[in-house]
């Protein structure tokens, strides 16, 4: 499943830097979707085999998530800050990014200052900036993230790192919810999907942010991956998920992908959430003991991460390059520094977290 999350990862840079090899592959809203499928289902894995043994306390789940995610997180948000720094020096100016962000958030009020500079560090209500929008300094809130005049999410230095902002909440309810009847987490699917359908359509609010950002809209992506979890764990003792035949379809979900804006048949959208829903456990059970595919599933994250710093970094060069190899230059820098960041970053931290995982289990 590894090459799945980075295909959906080169899908993002694809939606932001331009097409790669003439493809932007799929839209960039709809892998992070998926991604939150992924996302479910590994969740209710490791909550229901790995952590087994262990209190029902959450707090060594918590801290293995936070381990997971704010070490990489960090590392880019400090050579983003220290690449501005440094430009800043050699042009003897602040950078057009810190000019905006000094103009922008310096006639806002104190409070609205604080929570912009603690956001871009902790992650934690990163989405929330999507909901409001400035005004000369005022800030109101806004239904229309596309249309609003400066949207907070203007401010922020990793600003695709809404996406985790909801994977922290998700992770929040997951001890409560993955580990609960299925008719529990069944229900709950059902309630976000209303949610989302009041929002959308009886509310009238068919913009974003309330289709990817709104948590509650959201949520029954994740339940999704979890009922994945359920299929998976309901066919692991037999032959059914591991054989040949159910790994064919499996496959078509990377062509699906990858060509994905050629694709013209009627509700392509709901069929790529289907095959991705379906693919989930087959692929996991094929190659969950593959050491390459879990590799090319841990470049996703930090690729994910840094790829809008590298996008900002070489938009000066953008037209010495040709046309169909941005997205390229940038998926390939992106995946280098990803790479340089598992075995520095990633990995050590990955055995601390191992480490505490079989102290507690002790």
């Amino acid at each position: 499943m590894g090459l799945l999350r980075l295909l959906l990862a080169l899908s993002v840079i694809g939606t932001h830097a331009g097409p790669i090899l003439g493809t932007r592959m799929l839209e960039g809203e709809i892998a992070v979707l998926c991604f939150f499928m992924i996302s479910g289902f590994y969740m209710a894995l490791i909550l229901n085999e790995k952590y087994v043994g262990i209190n029902d306390r959450p707090m060594l789940f918590w801290g293995n998530r936070l381990l997971r995610l704010f070490p990489v997180y960090l590392v880019v948000l400090g050579v983003i800050i220290l690449a501005l720094v440094t430009l800043g020096v050699m042009r003897g100016a602040p950078p057009a990014k810190i000019l905006a962000f000094q103009e922008g958030v310096g006639s806002m009020p104190f409070l609205w200052q604080a929570y912009l500079v603690i956001v871009n560090f902790v992650m934690f209500g990163v989405e929330s900036t999507y909901f409001f929008q400035s005004n000369g300094g005022q800030v109101s809130f806004t239904t229309d993230w596309l249309h609003a005049a400066t949207p907070l999410s203007n401010f922020l230095l990793i600003p695709q790192s809404w996406s985790i902002g909801l994977e922290l909440l998700f992770y929040i309810c997951a001890p409560f919810l993955l580990r609960r009847s299925l008719p529990l987490q069944i229900t709950f699917a059902v309630l976000s999907l209303l949610s989302r359908w009041a929002c959308l359509t009886l509310w009238d609010l068919p913009h974003d942010p309330w289709a990817y950002r709104f948590f509650p809209n959201v949520l029954c992506f994740f339940i999704f991956g979890s009922l994945a979890y359920q299929i998976y764990r309901g066919f692991n003792k037999s032959s059914y998920l591991t054989g040949k035949a159910y790994l064919i379809p499996a496959l078509f979900l990377s062509p699906f992908i990858v060509f994905y804006p050629f694709v013209t048949i009627p509700s392509r959208i709901m069929i790529m959430y289907a095959l991705v829903f379906l693919a989930i456990p087959i692929l996991f059970s094929h190659f969950k003991k593959s050491k390459a595919d879990k590799f090319l599933g841990e470049l996703s994250y930090p690729v994910y991460i840094c790829h809008f710093f590298f996008i900002d970094l070489l938009l000066p060069f953008k037209t010495r390059l040709p046309e169909w190899s941005f997205g390229l230059v940038v998926s390939l820098i992106s995946i280098g520094f990803s790479i340089v960041l598992v075995k520095l970053i990633d990995d050590p931290i990955d055995r601390l977290r191992q480490r505490r995982l079989q102290v507690h289990k002790l």
